[in-house]
């Protein structure tokens, strides 16, 4: 939670993100949603990195650099720039409840926040369901790389 909280507090000028250098208001975006029963949250910036964080603890961080992650960023920060509109002003920030999905659109404006039902974003028939694929394979792609440099890390001596 602690990770998470750093997403909402993160000014797009300290990580060079300024407007000059994003194609449209939102800078970065924050996708949460259940997996397991577990809330986990997705932090996904214009420059094409991408965080995994785990309510469990932990996640996938450090994607900055890798071709697959960054490509699937781009797809989904060029969408959420398409589709942000579609959002609502949020000064809070909760975790969306079992069975929903939330997207935080972090903006030069500030937030701006939809919530769905995950089943409704997951079988298109939402405004923001290809936002929510788009989402899911940016999960993928970190999953992917993260399983690919583990295999290809020499071990500890």
């Amino acid at each position: 939670l602690a990770l998470r909280s750093l997403a909402f507090q993160m000014s797009p000028q300290e990580l060079d993100l300024g407007p000059e250098k994003v194609p449209g208001p939102v800078w970065g975006a924050l996708f949460e949603t259940h997996d397991a029963g577990a809330p986990f949250s997705l932090l996904v910036l214009h420059d094409g990195t991408a965080h995994l964080y785990l309510s469990t603890g932990g996640g996938l961080i450090g994607s900055h650099g890798l071709s697959e992650v960054s490509q699937a960023s781009q797809r989904f920060m060029t969408q959420a720039n398409r589709l942000h509109h579609q959002a609502r002003p949020s000064q809070d920030h909760p975790l969306p409840a079992a069975g929903m999905s939330s997207f935080y659109f972090l903006t030069y404006q500030g937030v701006l926040c939809y919530t769905a039902p995950e089943a409704r974003l997951g079988d298109g028939h939402d405004q923001l369901s290809p936002l929510f694929h788009l989402a899911r394979g940016v999960v993928a792609a970190l999953e992917s790389a993260h399983h690919h440099q583990s295999r290809h890390t020499p071990p500890a001596r």
